[in-house]
């Protein structure tokens, strides 16, 4: 986006896919800050949104939900340099999804689906949201996502089965186990 800074406040362990690719690899590549917290603690947080002067952050949704809009202090901290929330590790009720744009009326939401193996491969933003409020969003561009039953074939739109993904962000095996 054009004139956005990344200011990054990152939670999520450096394990995890979110904090590899956006707090380590994408701001260490534009040669931008990003703040790590060890231990999630939602009035610190906060503080450090407004100190920092914090542009995106990446949170799990009850994090933002139970956590830091129910927090004493949200109401009083200014939050107004934050642009950007992406969000995922969990599935979001749209009753949670209403309470997040509530909470942050001005900040764009961002969902995305993944898993530290993959790298994430799914991403909805506040229009595929309202488009489609249960959906976890449309496969990111080189990634390859179907759904598959136990007979190993796609399932039809409605179904339950296995996510299946084909993409170049896949890891290729575990240390000394491929």
């Amino acid at each position: 986006v054009r004139g956005f800074s990344p200011r990054l406040l990152n939670a999520m362990p450096f394990f995890h896919q979110t904090a590899q690719g956006y707090a380590i690899v994408t701001q260490a590549m534009l040669g931008k800050p990003s703040f790590q917290f060890s231990h999630f603690h939602a009035e610190t947080y906060l503080r450090t949104i407004e100190y920092r002067q914090i542009t995106y952050t990446t949170l799990v949704p009850s994090m933002m939900v139970n956590a830091l809009i129910d927090c004493p202090i949200f109401t009083k901290t200014d939050l107004s340099s934050l642009e950007l929330i992406l969000f995922g590790g969990e599935p979001t009720h749209p009753t949670t999804l209403e309470r997040m744009r509530a909470g942050f009326p001005k900040v764009r939401l961002c969902q995305t689906y993944g898993q530290t193996e993959m790298g994430s491969v799914v991403f909805l933003d506040d229009e595929g949201h309202n488009a489609r409020p249960k959906s976890v969003g449309r496969p990111s561009i080189l990634c390859d996502v179907q759904i598959i039953g136990k007979n190993g074939q796609e399932v039809k739109r409605g179904e339950s089965g296995e996510v299946v993904v084909r993409s170049p962000s896949l890891m290729i095996g575990y240390y000394k186990n491929p």
